[in-house]
């Protein structure tokens, strides 16, 4: 039959299991995880992708100085044994560091052909594809950004910008810093901004890989600034206490110094689980993190803020100080404002971007604001 180029075909055998346990969102945030931690295992030498279904493809890329019989030999059965039992080996050592939901997973890894490869693709494609033909392509989308963002994450090219919250009185005191992520894109300066793949991944339900991993990346900041104050965007379905976020519980527990000086901003594009940000949010306030409801007014925003348990910060979204504006009135604002600092001590109003809306926010009374007219996302702490 003659030689023949092999790819790895990973399967999460219970993934039925999984999506009819814990949902859907769960069973896909499970495939994210082992997409990610797959890629960084394999290295620069493979590609690996999400094939839908709780399937992943791992293909070697192709290379100038890949002759038939460098790529015969490394198709010996030998080889292949130990490169599989390599990433299984490190799958379970991560699985047990991390106490991620793919610890729940039980894999099947197979070496296929290409043209294997490609059906398993498209049997996953056609079972989990029953909707509409536009939601076909806005999932098989979804898909294909989520991988780009999670690749982007092995390859370290997820940035973190900072953006502070000041005080509308005196523009030079800050009350902390925003953490906001960008994704290099190529060898140039162009990078995706979160509404560029955020939507994606919430759709998807995988938002906790990439939640918990800027979270790690802000603890290590604070712990190397200890003059710094940070906060960082956890999407409404990442608020739930459980294993995912076992690590970092540990890690906030034995530095309190660090948990005094984090906000935790639950965002408003995904509606948090009933009763779930409450006890997620009880918990942050435990070990000594602040938590702000972000972009109130819109979305879900005001339906989690009224969940969760006494938010410490309400930050007013900024189509509300844009209406207001328009209106030329306090009324409406000023009635989301009473709203918010019934709900919380502090109140932040987002999206100031010229000196009128400044003077606006000023003369609402509101202590606390944050946008691009008094200072834009940058690179550096600003403390």
């Amino acid at each position: 039959m003659g030689w023949q180029e092999r790819s790895l075909l990973i399967e999460v055998k219970n993934y039925a299991f999984l999506t009819r346990c814990y949902g859907t969102p769960f069973a896909n945030a499970v495939e994210a995880e082992l997409l990610e931690r797959v890629g960084s295992l394999c290295g620069p030498r493979f590609t690996v992708k999400t094939l839908g279904g709780g399937k992943l493809g791992v293909v070697r890329l192709p290379t100038q100085a890949h002759t038939q019989e460098e790529a015969e030999a490394c198709n010996e059965p030998a080889v292949q044994d130990v490169f599989v039992q390599g990433v299984l080996l490190g799958l379970a050592k991560w699985a047990e560091r991390e106490c991620g939901a793919s610890s729940l997973a039980l894999l099947n890894v197979n070496w296929v052909t290409d043209a294997a490869l490609q059906q398993a693709a498209a049997a996953s494609v056609e079972k989990q594809f029953s909707d509409s033909p536009w939601e076909q392509a806005q999932s098989y989308a979804d898909m294909e950004i989520a991988a780009d963002v999670y690749k982007a994450i092995g390859e370290d090219r997820l940035d973190l910008v900072f953006q502070p919250v000041f005080n509308t009185g005196d523009l030079n005191s800050i009350l902390y810093n925003e953490c906001l992520t960008r994704i290099r894109v190529g060898e140039g300066d162009e990078t995706l901004s979160p509404g560029q793949f955020i939507p994606s991944l919430e759709r998807l339900g995988v938002m906790r890989c990439l939640d918990r991993y800027v979270m790690r990346r802000a603890i290590a900041l604070l712990e190397e600034h200890d003059d710094a104050c940070l906060g960082v965007n956890i999407s409404g379905q990442s608020a739930i206490d459980d294993v995912w976020w076992a690590s970092i519980f540990a890690k906030l527990a034995e530095t309190p110094s660090v948990a005094q000086r984090l906000t935790i901003e639950i965002t408003e594009t995904a509606r948090i689980y009933p009763g779930a940000g409450r006890q997620f949010c009880h918990r942050m306030h435990q070990l000594g993190c602040h938590i702000a409801i972000d972009d109130f007014g819109a979305g879900f925003a005001m339906e989690n803020g009224l969940d969760l348990h006494a938010p410490d910060i309400i930050k007013i979204d900024a189509s509300i100080l844009k209406r207001g504006i328009r209106g030329g009135v306090y009324s409406s604002f000023g009635d989301i404002v009473g709203t918010a600092r019934e709900r919380a001590a502090r109140v932040v109003v987002e999206g100031i971007e010229s000196l009128e809306e400044l003077e606006f926010v000023r003369g609402a009374g509101v202590l606390w604001g944050q946008g691009n007219y008094v200072a834009k996302p940058v690179t550096s702490l600003r403390v």
